[in-house]
């Protein structure tokens, strides 16, 4: 397991991409388009079924682009390319 804290606002400096990442009360600060941006280099830097953890008051309703809602109460999203096919 590693921890990786950075100022997200900076960009993302390392090329892996994660299994779990916590976004708790963040997107909650940004205006809807930067976290638009903020939310493609999230989904990227994810890997295939890799999950999202967000806050309980922050939402992407039940699809973000290939991250699907799995649990409403603590906001967990999964990352599926299959998501992009059941629209």
């Amino acid at each position: 397991m590693e921890f990786v804290e950075e100022d997200v606002t900076k960009g993302h400096k390392l090329p892996q991409k994660y299994d779990t990442i916590f976004c708790r009360y963040l997107l909650i600060y940004f205006n809807r388009e930067n976290r638009h941006k903020f939310l493609k280099i999230i989904e990227n830097r994810l890997n295939e079924n890799g999950i999202l953890i967000l806050g309980k008051t922050e939402t992407l309703f039940d699809s973000w682009g290939s991250l699907q809602l799995v649990d409403s109460r603590i906001r967990i999203y999964l990352k599926s390319h299959s998501n992009l096919f059941q629209k």
